[in-house]
């Protein structure tokens, strides 16, 4: 997989009783499969779990608290990997070698630049100085600090 939008998205279906047909926008990411499945099945909730439960989308409820995601492709041996904050409208990337050194930071608008060509990198350092402070908290945090660093 790749750090830009497009290679980020999937289709999660779902079907079952009490799961009434739509579709959404929400911002979800394959964590929250685990704690989906935990809940429609009853089961109490894991405060490990990094993931959120996705059931009230089935019910057509509003999703509540998720502004931003991580998505990554972490380094491996000496192998160059990725991290990237989606947070609409941008994505931030940042490029890392297996000694976790960043070696490049990619800001794109994603309603100006849906390809994803234009990197504002370098013309939005603000963006920049706040988006690259978000992913260090992300891929730090883990259950409960996680849930607010996504907020």
């Amino acid at each position: 997989s790749l750090a830009y939008e497009a290679s980020a998205e999937l289709p999660l279906l779902m079907r079952g009783p009490g799961i009434g047909e739509g579709t959404t926008s929400a911002l979800a990411s394959m964590v929250d499969v685990r704690a989906t499945l935990a809940d429609l099945a009853g089961i109490a909730g894991d405060v490990a779990c990094d993931g959120r439960s996705l059931a009230q989308l089935f019910t057509g409820t509003p999703a509540t608290g998720r502004r931003r995601l991580l998505f990554e492709s972490p380094p491996s041996g000496t192998s160059v990997g990725w991290y990237a904050l989606y947070e609409p409208p941008h994505v931030y990337i940042e490029w890392t070698t297996g000694g976790w050194t960043t070696v490049a930071k990619e800001l794109y608008d994603l309603v100006a630049d849906p390809g994803e060509l234009n990197n504002l990198h370098a013309s939005r350092p603000e963006l920049v100085i706040t988006y690259s402070s978000r992913l260090a908290a992300l891929k730090t945090a883990q259950g409960d600090a996680l849930r607010q660093a996504e907020a």
